[in-house]
């Protein structure tokens, strides 16, 4: 930590500091100001510096030193820590604060006393555990002095003056820090630990809401409830708890409460699926660490009386890695989807045919992973729709879980190759036309006695339909003409038109 902020002498020679990971420190950035701004072209103790431009940077070693966090950016730490430091020069943390800020330290009678801020809480060290003493409306409390009986405290916001008596006082309230759940929950039982003497009473009452600072819109707190355990049951379902306890001493014998726990469910909350997409044709997904040479990877049929060949690995090793293969004739479904319970989900497909529509039929059950590929040969060419049903998994053992579903939206199956409908010799050359029930063509090509393959043009500038016309200019002299066609689902065939040639 880069500020001690306070210290106190112990009787026996040991000192006792309070260190912060300070949020603001005094630093002077001249030469960080002078990197950032071009390097070489800055120069310190009052240089001139010029850069590519006419731009004149002056820096001065005298100047006021700007203000700067010395806390880097994501920390973590501790707020504050309390330290001791032996006679010998030995330093011992004896204490952390996450979020408190200590203002002030004072070794009085027996024991350390701690003040801190923003709450303005004043903390003793008993037993090398730092103990909540007092609770004061007053943000911090910033300086601790000896008084007559106990130490006396002065806290700012408001300014104040209290003296710590002596004597135990008979009652005392502690209230919780408002206690999130994430979700709207409902609450079970508080238990507690801690010493409860003879006639003495410790009383837990408890209210719940749905912001995180405690305001008009709570529910009102519960009537009291003492014993070891205390059901919860009368609180209302919300996302944010605060339990409150009341001590009472007896015979100048007072409890201490060292520990409390609330079990709490939350409201089981439907799954929500944020994205359901098919790949395009041929797109397989399979585990990052997959290697053909070394591993099987055969079709395999899902289900015995299932119609979809789907994809298994022989093994499956690093789940959370994936990569994209292609595998002609197959297709690929994909999603993302999350629970706001953090409930484990499981999934299932359907799918039906879009035109005539038919009802939704079983493709795959109990699915973990987030996407699935089959072979679309599978099905008859046409159109059709997938559904995706999410299930969530509660972690309170609930018998049925919720359901989220999604729609894909309408997905062509093709795996007819295109066909040639017509051959006219002109004066341009082969005039072809190609059709394709399905798909729009993506590629057509010639070769000429096994040359390499050439591809066509489209006759109006733009292979992009489902029928087009392509023009071939006609060697002088050839023996074997091969047109290859492929269309958009990758299905490909290839025509011998040697009969054409002169």
């Amino acid at each position: 930590e880069p500020e001690v902020v306070a210290l106190a002498e112990g009787p026996d020679g040991s000192c006792y500091a309070a260190a912060l990971a300070s949020e603001a420190s005094l630093v002077d950035l001249a030469a960080a100001r002078a990197k950032a701004s071009g390097g070489d072209a800055a120069k310190e103790d009052g240089a001139e510096a010029k850069g590519e431009g006419e731009a004149t940077v002056t820096i001065s070693s005298e100047s006021t030193p700007a203000f700067v966090g010395s806390r880097p950016a994501g920390f973590k730490g501790a707020h504050s820590s309390v330290l001791r430091i032996s006679p010998a020069g030995v330093v011992e943390k004896l204490w952390e604060f996450d979020a408190e800020t200590v203002y002030s330290l004072r070794w009085h009678g027996n024991r350390l006393w701690v003040g801190t801020g923003l709450d303005g809480k004043l903390y003793s060290l008993r037993d090398r555990k730092m103990v909540l003493e007092k609770d004061v409306d007053e943000r911090q409390i910033v300086a601790l002095a000896d008084g007559p009986t106990g130490p006396v405290f002065a806290t700012t916001n408001a300014s104040a003056v209290f003296s710590v008596s002596a004597e135990s006082e008979p009652r005392g309230v502690y209230t919780s820090a408002a206690l999130d759940a994430v979700q709207v929950a409902r609450f079970g039982t508080l238990r507690w630990l801690g010493d409860l003497p003879a006639g003495a009473k410790v009383r837990f009452s408890a209210r719940s809401g749905m912001s995180g600072e405690p305001d008009r819109t709570w529910s009102s707190w519960t009537p009291q409830a003492d014993g070891r355990e205390v059901s919860l049951g009368a609180v209302p379902v919300g996302r944010f708890l605060q339990w409150r306890a009341e001590l009472e001493s007896a015979n100048g014998r007072e409890p201490t409460l060292t520990d409390v726990t609330v079990s709490y469910v939350q409201e089981n909350l439907a799954p929500r699926v944020e994205r359901f997409t098919v790949r395009e044709p041929g797109e397989i997904i399979v585990p990052a660490n997959f290697n053909p040479g070394t591993q099987v990877f055969e079709p395999t049929s899902p289900t015995r009386g299932g119609i979809f060949t789907t994809l298994v690995p022989a093994e499956r090793k690093d789940e959370g890695r994936r990569k994209t293969l292609w595998k002609k004739g197959y297709r690929t479904l994909t999603w993302d989807a999350e629970d706001p319970n953090d409930d484990d989900l499981v999934y299932s497909l359907r799918f039906r045919r879009e035109s005539p529509p038919s009802e939704w039929l079983q493709m795959a059950e109990d699915l973990e992973d987030t996407h699935y590929s089959f072979d679309a040969a599978a099905l008859a060419d046409g159109t059709y729709r997938f559904l995706l049903q999410a299930v969530d998994r509660p972690d309170d053992g609930a018998d049925e879980g919720l359901m989220a579903e999604e729609i894909s939206e309408p997905v062509i199956i093709d795996n007819s190759v295109p066909e040639l409908n017509g051959v006219e010799r002109t004066d341009r050359g082969l005039e072809i036309e190609l059709t394709d029930a399905w798909s729009p063509l993506r590629s057509v090509r010639v070769s000429v006695d096994a040359g390499d393959w050439r591809q066509l043009t489209a006759a109006d500038g733009l292979l992009d339909g489902r029928r087009e016309k392509l023009i071939i200019a006609l060697p002088e002299s050839a023996d074997l003409l091969l047109v290859q066609a492929m269309d958009a689902s990758f299905n490909l065939v290839t025509f011998d038109l040697s009969k054409e040639l002169p």
